[in-house]
């Protein structure tokens, strides 16, 4: 069953497959201390971008989630950019010294600015519960989130995700999306 939900449980798709989570690193802080300051960013539901719960699609099976992809579309018409929201987000709920630690990376920082196309599907934070992997489940997401994203006015259509080279599971699953999710579809007009 494939549906939404608010539960998360794992840092796993912000990991991006490696055993360090970024965020808490470039802010100082230990995982345990991030958890409750995403939960609160999660609970101002801010649309748009990535740290809202109505941007994640959860996956259930057997009665608990056991994946999960956030997706959104950028830059819509009369809308504040994801990376406005996101630093919005951060300084509302973060602590001023975590936040002064974060400066102190500017240009790590600036490095890993991304780059993100108005009016594109933006695809991030993947997670399969190790239980559950190998049976579609990120890639039924992903595809819920295109058919949504096509709904919008105009339809969007472009897609973007970005993702370390050494994630290699993602690198096929994105790969595997482009050949089968991505062709494009017709629209009926009339």
């Amino acid at each position: 069953m494939i549906g939404l939900s608010g539960r998360c449980d794992h840092f796993s798709g912000k990991k991006s497959g490696t055993d360090r989570l970024g965020l808490a690193a470039l802010c100082g802080l230990t995982e345990g201390d991030l958890r409750p300051l995403l939960v609160s960013m999660l609970q101002e539901e801010v649309e748009g971008c990535e740290f809202s719960i109505s941007s994640f699609l959860i996956a259930e099976r057997e009665g608990e989630p056991a994946a999960a992809v956030a997706g959104w579309v950028e830059g819509l018409p009369d809308k504040v950019p994801s990376m406005i929201l996101k630093a919005n987000l951060l300084a509302f709920t973060f602590p001023m010294e975590s936040l002064v630690t974060l400066r102190s990376h500017g240009p790590t920082l600036t490095d890993l600015q991304i780059e993100r196309e108005p009016h594109s599907l933006q695809v991030e934070y993947v997670h399969v519960d190790a239980r559950h992997r190998g049976v579609g489940l990120a890639q039924q997401l992903i595809a819920r989130h295109i058919e949504r994203a096509r709904t919008q006015e105009p339809p969007v259509k472009k897609g973007q995700v970005y993702l370390f080279s050494n994630n290699h599971p993602a690198k096929a699953l994105y790969e595997n999306w482009v050949s089968t999710l991505c062709a494009p579809l017709p629209r009926e007009t009339r």
